[in-house]
């Protein structure tokens, strides 16, 4: 980008918009990423290691969740609250069943019923699943409870009590 156009966004552009802007390309960056891990260990597990290919699917399964986790976590959305992990690891594996349950359906109305080619359909559906598991993300899973952020204070010093 031009370094005249970059100023003029910095410049014209409301911060909350870029740093929504900014986050949303964080959450695609991490969301390729952690599709090539798990095609990456997918290879290695079939393709180097001789595994049969279903069993290295769901490695590379797993594998490809826990570096979308991590990249949500830490990097998209900049949450770096450890004790929170537990709840919101068992939150984004609910999440990611939700989301083959919907893929699985959205996939069979889309090439069935309305007969769309089934790698668009593939498409559409991977995109508007972003699209929804981003809000998920950002307003329940990731969210910053400001409540928790913000310093505490004495209750002595703020009722009046001594």
């Amino acid at each position: 980008m031009p370094q005249s156009a970059r100023a003029f966004l910095l410049k014209y552009t409301p911060p909350h918009v870029l740093e929504f802007a900014l986050q949303f390309v964080r959450f695609g960056i991490s969301g390729v990423t952690s599709s090539l891990a798990g095609v990456l260990i997918l290879y290695v597990c079939t393709g180097i290691f001789g595994m049969w290919y279903v069993a290295s699917s769901t490695i590379g399964f797993c594998g490809a969740f826990i570096v979308s986790f991590t990249l949500q976590k830490f990097w998209t959305f900049r949450e770096s609250s450890l004790h929170r992990m537990p709840l919101q690891s068992l939150q984004s594996i609910i999440v990611a069943a939700c989301n083959l349950a919907l893929n699985t359906g959205l996939m069979f109305i889309f090439v069935q019923r309305f007969q769309i080619q089934y790698l668009l359909a593939q498409c559409i559906v991977y995109l508007s699943l972003g699209m929804l598991d981003y809000g998920i993300f950002k307003l329940i899973i990731f969210k910053h409870d400001k409540l928790l952020q913000a310093p505490s204070k004495d209750v002595s010093q703020t009722s009046g009590l001594a």
